[in-house]
């Protein structure tokens, strides 16, 4: 993970396991703090962000919170490639866009 081991629960590196610099990147997905919701998965971020709101990846299926950036920012771009939508195609209700 490209994260700094201090973004982790107990920010700290467990004995046994190296903390090195590299050429990695990564994108947080993240949702509100009073979700129930505790991981998504690759194939829910498509249909989220692949169909919108009527993409029926429950529980994410109004749009509510579902927010994107500019598609041509770095995250859109990284997003869209790993879920396999195109950036200029990533859907969401009409909510703010960073």
């Amino acid at each position: 993970m490209g994260n700094d081991a201090t973004f982790c629960p107990d920010g700290s590196v467990p004995d046994g396991v190296g903390d090195f610099t590299a050429p990695v990147q990564t994108l947080n997905i993240i949702t509100d703090k009073k979700s129930n919701q505790l991981s998504i998965s690759a194939e829910a971020l498509y249909f989220v962000y692949g169909f919108g709101p009527t993409g029926q990846a429950s529980p994410w299926t109004d749009g509510t919170g579902v927010i994107k950036r500019q598609f041509d920012s770095f995250a859109s771009l990284l997003l869209a490639a790993a879920i396999n939508v195109p950036s200029a195609g990533l859907q969401v209700a009409p909510t703010p866009i960073w």
